[in-house]
């Protein structure tokens, strides 16, 4: 029957066999390398996560500054803003209609 590893780590120094021993030794030392590995895993892992959850944030805050934008919106200003717009397309047309109807013969 074996014991625990711990427990046949201490039997094995009681009884001073070295050869025991240093098998123990090789195995915690493997175990140990597994620890590593696997908590630099979990570190990668965990690094990921903060970067995505710092992007998310900072997305949700570009988000909500530009739905604020909207919100806030002066409802006078952004009309009066169209009608500028659309007269200068008018005046646009008109001149481009003028243009259009200049011939040579006008010169003449």
């Amino acid at each position: 029957m074996s014991l625990t590893p711990s427990q046949d780590y201490k039997k094995n120094l009681i009884t001073n066999d070295a050869e025991a021993i240093g098998d123990m030794q090789k195995e915690i030392d493997d175990i140990a390398e597994q620890n590593r590995h696997i908590r630099a895993a979990q570190g990668v892992r965990a690094s990921h996560v903060e970067s995505s959850t710092d992007s998310l944030r900072s997305a949700q805050t570009d988000l909500q500054a530009l739905l604020s934008r909207y919100e806030d919106a002066d409802a006078v200003e952004v009309y009066s803003d169209i009608v500028k717009q659309e007269g200068a397309f008018k005046a646009a047309l008109q001149v481009t209609g003028r243009i259009s109807r200049i011939s040579i013969l006008d010169y003449l």
